[in-house]
């Protein structure tokens, strides 16, 4: 089982605002070592749906009805730019190894 909490995802996303030359409408986070995705279907579904408030993937099943408690599979998920923003400028407070932050409200969309 791979751990999940070593913080790469979020270096990741922080990092994009202050790294690249301008914004995009979404941004990617994928696995690099067992995820194969197929570009052209990807763009067409992203094509009708919102460039903000995405958080956009394949729903892990939650038996909660907290809308804050499902989340995406993590062989891979977008995010709009408006999101990566945020995750950029969250307040993040570190606590025992374990992230508190404020959660925005963001749409879930089940996709890909």
């Amino acid at each position: 089982m791979k751990k999940h909490d070593d913080g790469k995802t979020y270096t990741y996303f922080s990092s994009l605002p202050n790294i690249l030359s301008h914004p995009y409408d979404y941004v990617m986070k994928a696995d690099d070592d067992d995820a194969y995705f197929r570009l052209l279907p990807l763009a067409s579904s992203l094509q009708p749906l919102p460039r903000s408030d995405l958080y956009y993937g394949f729903v892990i099943p939650s038996q909660s009805m907290d809308p804050f408690v499902s989340y995406m599979s993590g062989m891979g998920f977008v995010l709009s730019w408006d999101l990566v923003e945020w995750i950029c400028n969250a307040p993040f407070m570190f606590s025992r190894g374990t992230r508190r932050f404020s959660s925005p409200t963001c749409r879930v969309e089940a996709g890909f």
